[in-house]
C-alpha cells in the first residue's frame, strides 16, 4: 500500500530539484545604455554567429584613422552616464562555463537604470527559464539579500510554482554565468573593461589597440582589442584576447568577444546586442512577468 508521507517527500524532493535546475539556468547578461537609436531587426542566426569566423571578428577596415582606445572607452562611459535612462533590445550570449561551451541564447531585454531593473524573456534555446526579473533593492529575502524572480519554462513546474525567487548573488547564480544579473548593462560592461585596463597596465603585461572599424548587425563600429597573458580560469587574467565593438554613432558596446588564446580558437564568451531602442520610458514591477 502506498505511503502518503513517502509520496509527499518524493514530490517535494522533485520540486526542490526542479527549482535548483531552473536556478542554475539563470545567467546574467551584458547589454546596453547609450543615446537613443533603433537598430535593424535580425533573425536567430545574427551577427554573433557570423562573427566567430575570422580573426578579430567583425573588423572590416584596419587602416581606419587611429583612435586612443582608452580615451574612446572613457568617452563611451561618459555618454552612458549622460544620455540614457532605459532601453529595450535583443541580447545574444554564448558562454563557456565549467569548461563547457554552451549553445547561444537570444532574449528580449528591458532595462531601467534608476532603480536598476532588468526583465529578460527567452526567445530561443529555452531550457528551464521562460523569463526573469530583477530590481535593485526589491524582492529581498528574509536575510536581506536581493533576489531574482523566475518564471519556469515547463508547464508542470509553472503549475506547481508559478514564480521562483533565488539569491541574485548566491552560488547557483554565480555558477550559472560569468556575471550576476546586477552586472547587466552597457555601463557595467564599460566599467569592467576600464577597471581591468587600469589594473593590468601597471604590470606591463597588457596590450590594448584600436584595431580599426567594423560592422555589427549592419552598423559601423570602432573595434578595440586587449591582449593579456591568460593561463587558465584560475589565473589572474580574465582572457587572452578581448574584442570590443563600440557603435560609431552612439559608442554603445554592441559586441564583446572573449578568447582563451590569441588565435581565437577557444571562445570563452560572446555577447551581442541588437535592435536597441533607448529612453522608452519603461518601468516595471515583478507583477509584469
Amino acid at each position: 500500500m502506498p505511503n502518503p508521507k513517502h509520496e509527499h517527500r518524493c514530490v517535494m524532493r522533485w520540486i526542490r530539484l526542479s527549482i535548483a535546475v531552473v536556478a542554475v539556468s539563470i545567467a546574467a547578461c551584458m547589454s546596453g545604455r547609450g543615446p537613443a537609436v533603433t537598430q535593424a531587426k535580425t533573425g536567430p542566426a545574427s551577427a554573433m554567429t557570423a562573427a566567430y569566423a575570422s580573426a578579430d571578428p567583425g573588423v572590416i577596415d584596419r587602416d581606419a584613422t587611429p583612435r586612443d582606445p582608452v580615451a574612446l572607452l572613457e568617452e563611451a562611459l561618459a555618454r552612458c552616464d549622460r544620455d540614457v535612462r532605459d532601453y529595450e533590445c535583443v541580447f545574444e550570449r554564448r558562454e563557456r562555463i565549467g569548461g563547457r561551451l554552451y549553445p547561444a541564447q537570444r532574449m528580449r531585454v528591458r532595462y531601467n537604470d534608476h532603480p536598476r531593473t532588468v526583465h529578460m524573456v527567452w526567445l530561443d534555446n529555452i531550457d528551464q527559464v521562460r523569463q526573469a526579473w530583477y530590481a535593485e533593492g526589491e524582492n529581498l529575502s528574509a536575510a536581506g539579500d536581493e533576489q531574482v524572480i523566475i518564471e519556469p519554462a515547463g508547464r508542470l513546474l509553472r503549475a506547481v510554482a508559478g514564480r521562483i525567487a533565488i539569491d541574485a548573488h548566491g552560488d547557483l547564480a554565480r555558477r550559472s554565468s560569468r556575471f550576476t544579473i546586477d552586472q547587466f548593462g552597457f555601463r557595467s560592461t564599460l566599467e569592467r573593461i576600464l577597471d581591468g585596463i587600469h589594473r593590468f597596465e601597471a604590470g606591463g603585461v597588457m596590450r590594448i589597440d584600436y584595431a580599426g572599424t567594423g560592422r555589427i548587425d549592419g552598423r559601423a563600429t570602432h573595434v578595440i582589442v586587449r591582449r593579456l597573458p591568460y593561463d587558465g580560469p584560475d589565473g589572474p587574467y580574465p582572457e587572452a584576447k578581448l574584442i570590443v565593438h563600440l557603435d560609431r554613432q552612439t559608442l554603445m558596446p554592441v559586441a564583446v568577444y572573449c578568447y582563451a588564446d590569441p588565435g581565437e580558437q577557444v571562445l570563452l564568451a560572446s555577447y551581442v546586442t541588437t535592435q536597441v531602442t533607448t529612453n522608452t520610458g519603461w518601468r516595471s514591477t515583478s507583477d509584469g512577468i
